[in-house]
């Protein structure tokens, strides 16, 4: 499904950089974390779920966006009430994922308040 999801969005001409694991994407934020504009993860994965990859990323950068992607039917969506945080439920076109994409980036980058 990564693989799938990051041919769509580089067809939609956005920079892709794909993680095998979320450990992997741990490594790759640690040396390109100020070019991700965007974490788009599954919530559900082994070793480490979408949301506390997301909560480890976004205590680096406190204004990263998130979208989280889920298959599960019923699973309530994390985090969606703050303006950095989406929700995409699977299965999608490959339009819907660019439009929502397209969104996620058009708002403002906001970071909580403490």
């Amino acid at each position: 499904m990564r693989t799938i999801i990051a041919a769509m969005l580089r067809r939609q001409g956005y920079t892709v950089v794909d993680a095998a694991s979320p450990l992997a994407a741990c490594e790759l934020f640690d040396r390109h974390g100020d070019d991700v504009d965007l974490l788009v993860t599954d919530v559900v994965m082994p070793v480490m779920n979408g949301p506390a990859l997301a909560q480890r990323l976004v205590a680096i950068r406190p204004s990263l966006r998130v979208l989280f992607i889920s298959g599960y039917a019923g699973m309530p969506s994390p985090e969606v009430h703050h303006p950095n945080v989406g929700f995409l439920s699977k299965p999608f076109q490959s339009a819907v994922l660019a439009a929502r994409v397209r969104e996620m980036l058009g708002r403002p980058a906001t970071t909580p308040a403490t």
